[in-house]
This record gives C-alpha cells, structure tokens and sequence, in this order.
C-alpha cells in the first residue's frame, strides 16, 4: 500500500499471467502452507460416557516468542467466571471454557480480501472511472514517530474500493501503470469487535450461546469456532468477516485475472469500473460488503465435528457442509494428510462412544503419522 506510486515514463513493473497469478494465490493463501495452524474437534454427549460434550483444542502455536499462548483466569462474582488462553495483549479469553460451555478456534480457509481492477483516465493515473464517470483518488499522508530517529512519513493512494496496492507478495506483482490499477478491500480493517465475541463466549451458557455471540458481534477475522456443552451439544462454525464475494457476483463481474484466481484460491479481482460490481450488503450483517451469519458454514449436534484446517466441507464425514461460497473454501476437493488422519480416527472414536477426557488425551499424544499406513 505505502510503496504504490503513480506512473512515471519510465517502463511500469512487469505483471504476472493469469495462469501464474492463480498459482501464486494458491501459495499465498492456502492455510496447508502455513508455519501454524490448529486441530480441534467436539463430540455429542451420545457419544460420551456422562452424556456431556467434549471438546479437544490442539492449537499449533509456539510455546515462547510474541505468538505463544498465555494462561489466565477472570472472574466478575456474579457475572464472569472463565479460564483459557489468549495472545499476547488480548483483554479476553481466546480459547477457554466456563462451567457450562468449551471452545476452541482453527485457521479458517476463507480469504479475507479481494480486488477491484481500476480503469484510468488516460490524461490522468490518479482518476478512475466508474460507469463511464471519473473518480479520484485520494492521497492520504501518514507520518508515524521513530523513537530516537526520525518521523516515517508514507503516502497511500485511497479509492472508493480501498488503497491502491502494488503487489501481493513477491509473487504476485499488480503494476499501477498508465491504464489499470488495483484496489485492494479488506473489511477486517475496520472490525474492532473481536474482543466483544470473545467475551460473548466467555459468557454463553451453550452452544447456542456460542452461536448468539458470533451473530451478534461477527468478530472473528480468520478462524473457525468449534464448542461442546454440558447438555451434550456440539457445534462447528467458519463464522469469519469475509469479503461478501458470492460466486454469482464473481461470475459476473472478474476480471480475466479474477477468473483465474478465484476459482483457484477463492481470490476475487472485480471490474471496478462498473458500480454494480460492488459487494452489496446481507440484511443481517453488521457491516456492509460483508457475509451475515446466515451465510455461514456451520454444523451442529452431530456425533462429533472436526477441524485441521481445511475448509468447512468434511467437518463431519457423514455430513458434508456444501452449499458455499467459494471464498470461504473448496468442496469435494482432496483434503490434506493431517485431515484424513483426523476424520479416519476421530470418526472410529465417535462410533466407538464412551468417550472420557482420558481418551482425548490417549489420541491427542497418540503420535499417529497417517502417512505411515499407505
């Protein structure tokens, strides 16, 4: 965003294929190439000996550095009571459990952003069109203190889309030349509610409650939510602030660049020069060009739901979640290692009921490589 410039004479970067652009997308945003990642799976109560829910958290996160996990109680006599763990400099419980109601998170598969493809004004690199009428940009200065040197200062060149971007990554080049530029929409630049969710969780009394809390705040920017309860529930949401990217919407208005990449990695580049290519709105979101929790994949009260981070689709074997967007994830797509490994053992442990605490334990340290048995 701050390296965006506009135009000089001198020849503009080179840009990607489309056929390179999907497969440089595919890299970037797929959560199997991720250093980190999470496990998690919730059983029903009529798979467990007492006839209560149980839940497994296996986060993949580091046991030091600024990304580790630290424990914590809080407690409000009368209204809060609950333990868990959260990052560093969260005020809530990220991953926890009151008395009535456990929860654990995974990297979701739904891509947070997307593109507009700008066209310019010929005489003018900074005044896009839409539907025939010129736009122009706004220039934004931002000057941030360095302590003990001097202040940074960056420009950042602002749409009706979002700021002006120059590259995803090294891999991905989007030149700003004489005719075309990209916008890039991230929604979660203004979600500041993720600590109302969070707290929403530390409060529910259910599943159900668990459920309540992300319709009511949609704070969650990247992960999928699974729960167990006392009355036996379980549940499983990819309730995450995405893009309001529908496939129809998709079908209509990408780009020859977006229709490669969205197929491929759920990336949407949209004709910014037409207003109808906007992203609209759902009735019950809480912010425009966002998915309202109706949208949602989720799955409930099932003998046991899982999740290794891959998309929503086989959250449980026997109840595959269809029916998407397809930037939220793929379907009937091969599922990593890690996740058939997981569905082949935890569905034997569904079936097999019974369950206890002691036998979550026993699967969690069982150091089984699915690879092994091929």
């Amino acid at each position: 965003i701050t390296a965006a410039r506009p135009p000089t004479a001198a020849p503009p970067a080179a840009g990607v294929t489309p056929k390179e652009a999907a497969a440089a997308a595919r890299r970037l945003l797929s959560t199997q190439n991720a250093d980190m990642g999470s496990n998690a799976v919730a059983f029903r109560g009529s798979t467990t000996a007492n006839g209560r829910g149980l839940l497994l958290g296996n986060p993949h996160y580091p046991w030091d550095g600024g990304r580790r996990f630290w424990q914590s109680q809080q407690t409000i006599p009368g209204e809060l009571n609950v333990a868990g763990g959260s990052l560093l400099g969260s005020t809530t419980i990220s991953i926890g459990h009151n008395a009535d109601v456990a929860w654990s998170h995974t990297v979701a598969t739904g891509v947070t952003l997307n593109l507009h493809q700008l066209t310019l004004d010929p005489a003018d690199p900074t005044v896009y069109l839409v539907d025939g009428k010129p736009q122009r940009m706004t220039q934004r200065t931002v000057t941030v203190p360095v302590k003990d040197a001097a202040p940074v200062t960056r420009t950042q060149w602002w749409t009706r889309y979002g700021p002006v971007v120059t590259s995803l990554g090294a891999a991905l080049p989007l030149p700003w030349t004489a005719s075309t530029a990209y916008a890039l929409n991230d929604p979660n630049a203004v979600n500041l509610r993720s600590a109302d969710t969070s707290l929403g969780f530390s409060r529910a009394r259910s599943t159900a409650g668990i459920e309540w809390a992300l319709h009511r705040s949609q704070g969650l920017p990247w992960v999928n939510t699974i729960a167990a309860d006392r009355s036996g529930n379980s549940f499983f949401s990819q309730s995450q602030v995405l893009p309001r990217i529908t496939d129809e919407l998709a079908a209509r208005c990408s780009t020859p660049l977006g229709r490669a990449t969205y197929p491929s990695a759920g990336l949407a580049v949209l004709d910014g020069s037409k207003a109808s290519c906007a992203l609209g709105r759902d009735r019950d979101a809480v912010q425009p060009g966002i998915f309202g929790p109706g949208r949602m994949p989720t799955l409930k009260n099932t003998p046991y739901v899982e999740n290794s981070n891959d998309s929503a689709w086989l959250t449980n074997a026997d109840r595959p979640l269809t029916g998407y967007e397809r930037v939220f994830g793929t379907t009937a797509t091969q599922r990593s290692v890690r996740t058939r490994g997981a569905i082949e053992d935890v569905a034997a442990m569904a079936e097999r009921g019974r369950l206890r605490v002691a036998d979550l334990e026993r699967q969690q340290f069982a150091d089984r490589a699915p690879t092994g048995d091929l």
